[in-house]
């Protein structure tokens, strides 16, 4: 096989991955949440194909990489059909009339400046113990609720745009005070909003608005690529840790220094270092080596572990295992990566979890959790009193599966978290954070 004929498997992939999980009048996360995984996947193809060399030896491990690669389009398929054989179909309204409903936009947007400022202060997961993290951040997340709602009814009605942008602003910038920058989930959360209210309106000027978002989201992510190397050896000061020791303003000013200095040629090595972080099939192809000649499969403990994992949160279980990526990926390929003593961390990804699992039948895995993803949207569904808050609340589930790189452990139990945090929001929440719908 060339680079045109993966291409050609890569493309035919995504259009069975839309025919699948596209619905109307919704805001498609879960297909959002997929086609990151694609990229994964296959971002390397399509690099292939742009600079003209082999996909295969693009890589570290060649020998299974295709096999690993046809494998990892599998399960995002797999995962695709649990979530559609499991939602109960619920049909939306159209946008326009959704959203004709009239909510106050200056609470909304007081309350959702007030969450934000609540994540840099008492909902900061660095001042709890290690116990209440997960469940920490998965509070954070409700903010996105108030987003999208928000969101969607300034483009609908077409006011306080300035204030919103210095909301997002504000929260780009500070994105990047951070280990890790979480500066992608604010364009994503944007890109997502928008394919909603536009998806029935598609002309020129949407088309290059999306293009823009996308041409934006990618420079920065080429331009971190650079930076973050320098930058979090500052911002832990030398330290072989994950913490941030400086101050934000501090911190910030280094970055953009830093930032000024990059040339055509550092920019160009950015992109290189970018598609290869973001997929996440290589230390799979070594997986596929390793497992069952040098260790043996592990006939569903993975998977089973991983629920048991969510269903004991450490704040009740404090002796619960700590997992640690890099020895997982160690562990059942064979290769020693470099693990908290580096301060880094190296996942191996679900869809290896799966194979390890099962062997040639690994596609089991991936339909439970796509299973359980509609499950959990159901019951979201179900529960809320409105059909613009059943959309709202369902739009963080995207953060808790979007990730192809990330372990079952590190999937299932933040779905679970997610899932109580926001029945609780939809019982008492609306009663403190007083938003009227008429639809």
């Amino acid at each position: 096989m060339n680079n045109y004929s993966f291409l050609a498997i890569s493309v035919l992939t995504y259009i069975l991955l839309y025919k699948i999980l596209w619905l109307k009048n919704f805001h498609n996360v879960f297909f959002w949440a997929l086609s990151f995984q694609w990229l994964a996947v296959n971002v390397k193809v399509i690099y292939s194909v742009i600079i003209n060399e082999d996909f295969v030896y693009l890589h570290e491990f060649t020998d299974n990489i295709i096999r690993a690669w046809l494998y990892g389009n599998i399960t995002i398929i797999c995962v695709a059909l649990g979530i559609r054989l499991s939602i109960k179909k619920k049909k939306f309204v159209e946008f326009d009339t959704l959203f004709g409903s009239n909510l106050n936009l200056t609470k909304f947007a007081d309350y959702y400046i007030y969450f934000s400022i609540l994540t840099l202060t008492v909902l900061n997961p660095k001042l709890y113990p290690a116990a209440l993290i997960q469940i920490v951040t998965q509070l954070i997340y409700i903010k996105y609720v108030l987003f999208f709602i928000g969101f969607c009814n300034i483009v609908k009605k077409k006011q306080y745009n300035s204030r919103l942008f210095y909301y997002l602003l504000f929260e780009f910038i500070l994105s990047f005070t951070g280990f890790f920058s979480n500066f992608k989930d604010i364009f994503v959360i944007i890109f997502i909003s928008l394919s909603y209210v536009y998806s029935k309106k598609i002309n020129v000027r949407i088309i290059l608005l999306g293009s823009l978002l996308v041409l934006v989201f990618f420079s920065v992510g080429v331009i971190w690529q650079v930076v973050k190397g320098d930058y979090r050896q500052f911002l832990n000061k030398g330290e072989k840790t994950q913490e941030v020791s400086r101050g934000a303003v501090e911190s910030l000013n280094y970055l953009y220094d830093h930032v000024a200095e990059i040339n055509d040629t550092k920019f160009l090595l950015g992109i290189d270092a970018l598609v290869s972080r973001i997929e996440y099939i290589d230390y799979f192809s070594a997986c596929l080596d390793y497992v069952p000649l040098h260790k043996s499969h592990e006939n569903g403990k993975i998977l089973l572990e991983a629920f048991k994992f969510g269903f004991m949160p450490r704040i009740l279980f404090p002796d619960k295992e700590i997992l640690d990526d890099s020895k997982f990926t160690a562990k059942y390929t064979g290769v020693q990566v470099a693990g908290v003593e580096q301060g880094t961390s190296i996942c191996l990804g679900y869809a290896a979890n799966s194979y390890i699992d099962f062997g040639n039948y690994f596609f089991f895995s991936p339909l439970i959790l796509g299973f359980l993803i509609g499950l959990i949207y159901n019951q979201l569904i179900k529960n809320s009193k409105s059909l613009i808050m059943g959309l709202a609340i369902t739009f963080p589930l995207y953060f808790s599966f979007f990730a192809f790189g990330y372990e079952f452990y590190k999937i299932i139990p933040p779905l679970l978290y997610y899932f109580f945090i926001a029945m609780l929001y939809l019982k008492y929440g609306n009663k403190v954070i007083k938003l009227n719908f008429n639809i």
